[in-house]
């Protein structure tokens, strides 16, 4: 195998489990992503399975994605219903359906729940008309898990339509192993699961993904062009995550997500703008 950097040797795919020797990374020699061999894969390492199962399944990574499975497995459920324009995927286009909110009058036990209940955009004004009326607690955790997941949905087909989009991902991971190689990470350890620090949460997942599609989504309104992006760009994707989170860890798996996103994308997904 050739050394990290050597674009005619290093193959993303094949370096899980294999100790690699830490080269200085020169700008002009990213490490390319091979698109192609997504049967190749190995299940990602640290993916919680909270986020997996909000998808319906566990077997992201397994080389062969089926729908359901989260978050760069959600390529093959959203391959009918994607839009073909890059931003509008990548600005939400994907709007959850406004739903029914059960209320009760806890005086008298009263409950309306269903299509008689009133909408969530409405609530507010719903219960000025109704006095001694309320959401009902138990109601109120299920909308916010719901929305949650909601949030986590669309922020994995965002993230699968930058995966897809090669010329803004590929500057996107450009970029990120820039910065990686700025602050002297060593981008062999980012496929490696043993150096990641510390247990992330499904939301700092999704957050992450945000951050990324957010930062691709100026790359591209920018014509593509780095020089565009303002230079304390990945401090803001480090902020957006968490504010307790290292910016180093944070790359860290900003690229391992990267990358894999990108050589799992499908040919039949990939945009061409």
């Amino acid at each position: 195998m050739g050394r990290l950097g050597d674009p005619a040797h290093t193959d993303i795919a094949g370096m899980e489990g294999e100790r690699v020797k830490c080269e200085p990374l020169q700008r002009s020699d990213p490490v390319p992503i091979k698109r192609s061999r997504s049967d190749s894969l190995p299940p990602h390492p640290f993916l919680p399975a909270s986020l997996m199962n909000a998808f319906g399944g566990s077997s992201f990574g397994t080389g062969k994605p089926s729908p359901g499975t989260s978050p760069l497995g959600f390529f093959a459920s959203i391959s009918t219903s994607m839009p073909t324009s890059f931003p509008l995927t990548m600005m939400g286009s994907l709007v959850a359906d406004d739903e029914h909110v059960t209320v009760w009058e806890p005086t008298t036990g009263k409950t309306v729940a269903g299509n008689a209940a009133p909408y969530r955009r409405n609530l507010s004004s719903w219960l000025s008309t109704h006095p001694g009326w309320e959401e009902k607690a138990d109601e109120l955790k299920s909308t916010k898990r719901r929305s949650a997941a909601r949030r986590a949905r669309v922020a994995a087909a965002s993230f699968a339509a930058l995966c897809a989009h090669e010329q803004v991902s590929t500057l996107l991971h450009q970029d990120l192993q820039n910065r990686m190689k700025n602050l002297g990470i060593c981008v062999a350890d980012a496929l490696d699961d043993a150096y990641l620090n510390g247990e992330w949460s499904t939301d700092d997942y999704v957050r992450l993904e945000e951050g990324l599609v957010k930062l691709a989504h100026e790359i591209y309104l920018g014509g593509n062009d780095l020089g565009v992006l303002r230079d304390n760009r990945w401090q803001t994707v480090t902020a957006t995550v968490g504010s307790d989170k290292a910016e180093d860890d944070v790359l860290t798996r900003a690229f391992s997500l990267l990358s894999r996103g990108m050589a799992s994308a499908p040919a039949s997904m990939k945009l061409i703008t």
